[in-house]
């Protein structure tokens, strides 16, 4: 009986250890700006001072304070944004460091001489350095209508978030080398926006260049001495606007 009740005991305190964990508390102020954390100092009626979740305080003449309550904790996505004037900005979404992964599905129009539209799908796997930095390598297919050929690029991606917040524009580039129907240099220079849903999942659009080197024209082929010699086919670049629509997990 007594170990039953010890049992309860234990139980309820681990609840109430919960319930301490998922509640915080809420400063609405005048001016509209709403601050999240704990109250670790209060004079009555003269001020009040806030520690946020990233460690900055903030202190408050009570004229300033609409009302205070305690409220469940939103779920909290890697690094939380910085504080301004009392207004906390929502968390990036970005795990501070660790394993991300892209896939990316798109096509455009092509532009230059030998440019020809295509289709393309890619999925790149590597490490968020930072909420700023992200660096890994992927695989992509690529069809070109006008050439009726397929490419396989194969590829270091590196992208650069220019806010740490969670939805930012970026800069992206994709460099590697193409095997398949077509083989060469690839190079694709991207500016989007990426919108962070949480630490793991989100989505982005972007606009970017597609650049694949690659031999193109006609081929001749002679017999000679037993052997098969080809001869022509220059390399050019094989240029393209791309539209993508992509998911980050």
């Amino acid at each position: 009986m007594k170990r039953f009740l010890l049992l309860i005991c234990l139980a309820l305190c681990g609840v109430a250890f919960g319930f301490s964990q998922n509640y915080q508390d809420v400063v609405y102020l005048k001016n509209g700006s709403v601050i999240r954390g704990v109250v670790v100092e209060q004079v009555p009626g003269v001020s009040l001072k806030v520690q946020t979740s990233d460690g900055n305080m903030f202190v408050y003449e009570m004229s300033e304070v609409e009302k205070m309550t305690k409220e469940a904790s939103p779920r909290q996505y890697g690094r939380q944004g910085n504080n301004y004037g009392g207004l906390q900005n929502l968390s990036r979404g970005y795990r501070p460091n660790g394993y991300r992964g892209f896939m990316e599905l798109g096509g455009g129009p092509g532009v230059g001489d030998y440019g020809d539209g295509f289709v393309s799908f890619s999925t790149s796997h590597g490490g968020q350095i930072s909420p700023y930095f992200f660096l890994g390598a992927g695989i992509g297919f690529d069809y070109h209508f006008g050439w009726e050929t397929i490419s396989i690029p194969i590829f270091a991606d590196l992208r650069a978030n220019f806010l740490d917040n969670w939805i930012t524009p970026y800069f992206g580039a994709k460099i590697g080398y193409s095997v398949f129907d077509i083989t060469g240099f690839y190079f694709n220079p991207t500016l989007g926006v990426d919108f962070a849903l949480d630490s793991r999942l989100g989505f982005n659009f972007s606009l970017g260049y597609n650049l694949q080197s690659a031999r193109v024209g006609h081929y001749s082929y002679y017999d000679y001495g037993g052997y098969s010699v080809s001869i022509g086919g220059l390399k050019e670049i094989i240029g393209g606007i791309t539209f993508k629509f992509g998911v980050h997990f």
